[in-house]
């Protein structure tokens, strides 16, 4: 089996973003497993502020193809940081693209399956469904 590397897993920072509890149930005559996640809390109040500030950071990551940030990265360097700062307009304008999509829901799906799951994204498809020209639906969440 061909196994994909991770590159992108931010697992330690995602892990204070949101907190993991499995359960294990029967339900006549089946076994049950579920994962379910939430903010965590501080002073009584979810965590909602930083979770959303932290959702901000990964959008590059879902939004962008790995090979295009790959290459913006080559070629940037301390004095010039335009290809970076490029491509985190793009995905910014991606967003803003796809209003009334779910794709916050998406972006939070992803980050669940790359750090819960280590299971490194395939196809970023973000940036083929907000394409007015070659609409794609369904199939969310590649990994």
């Amino acid at each position: 089996m061909f196994k994909i590397p991770n590159i992108d897993s931010n697992k330690d920072s995602f892990d204070a973003r949101l907190v993991r509890h499995q359960l294990h149930w029967q339900s006549g005559d089946s076994r049950l497993q579920g994962d379910f996640f939430y903010l965590p809390f501080r002073d009584g109040k979810p965590t909602t502020d930083e979770f959303l500030t932290y959702l901000a950071t990964q959008m590059l990551n879902y939004a962008i193809p790995f090979n295009k940030r790959m290459e913006a990265y080559s070629v940037s360097n301390p004095s010039d940081l335009a290809p970076i700062t490029a491509l985190k307009k793009e995905a910014k304008d991606l967003f803003q693209r796809a209003t009334n999509t779910g794709e916050f829901g998406e972006l939070i799906l992803y980050l669940i399956l790359r750090d819960f799951f280590d299971a490194p994204q395939v196809v970023c498809k973000m940036s083929l469904e907000t394409n007015p020209n070659l609409p794609v639906f369904g199939a969310d969440a590649l990994h």
